[in-house]
């Protein structure tokens, strides 16, 4: 297997960024890792973006390369975008079984807020740091209150986006989902 040294530069020839990698990371222009790298590619179009690269016989002299490409270009005051000092890739890393277990249960156990149920507090207190208000709503002369759109939809069976739509709506007409109650925004 082949490693490089890159260069990424402007269609002026300006450097702004070194890596290092194989044949496809060298062709592979985006990084979206680094969000100045991006902005110079949105800037200028990929296929405007200049490639040098260094074919090195080994992996460590590909990062030694880097490093010093990095290095030299930052004395020279190019302003380039890496984030690193450069030589800090995993390409290779050999983990142990227990370390891939780790990983894999880390991943799968940071689902922390899915299936999360809410205190009724803690939605008014969402609701009301949105913007939200207490509505009440009103049929055939009853008048019931609820302390946030979503909880009256629940309670009434009402479909909540066709609410939310009748409600910010300037001329009140009929509409769908709201099954004849009058449904107002009100103040605590």
């Amino acid at each position: 297997m082949s490693f490089y040294a890159y260069i990424h530069c402007k269609p002026d020839g300006t450097p702004f960024y070194v890596g290092k990698g194989d044949e496809t990371r060298v062709s592979f222009k985006k990084r979206y890792h680094n969000r100045h790298h991006m902005n110079i590619l949105n800037k200028y179009g990929d296929d405007k973006i200049l490639v040098g690269k260094m074919e090195c016989s080994t992996e460590d002299i590909a990062f030694d390369l880097e490093r010093g490409l990095i290095k030299r270009l930052r004395k020279m005051g190019v302003g380039i975008v890496n984030l690193t000092e450069g030589g800090d890739g995993t390409k290779g890393a050999v983990r142990s079984p227990e370390a891939r277990a780790r990983m894999a249960a880390a991943k799968i156990g940071n689902q922390w807020n899915v299936g999360r149920k809410y205190s009724l507090a803690t939605k008014i207190k969402k609701s009301r740091s949105l913007g939200g208000s207490a509505v009440e709503c009103e049929k055939d002369g009853i008048v019931l209150r609820f302390p946030t759109i979503s909880e009256a939809c629940k309670s009434l069976g009402l479909d909540l986006p066709n609410v939310v739509n009748h409600m910010n709506r300037k001329v009140r007409r009929r509409s769908r989902g709201i099954k004849g109650w009058q449904i107002r925004r009100v103040s605590e």
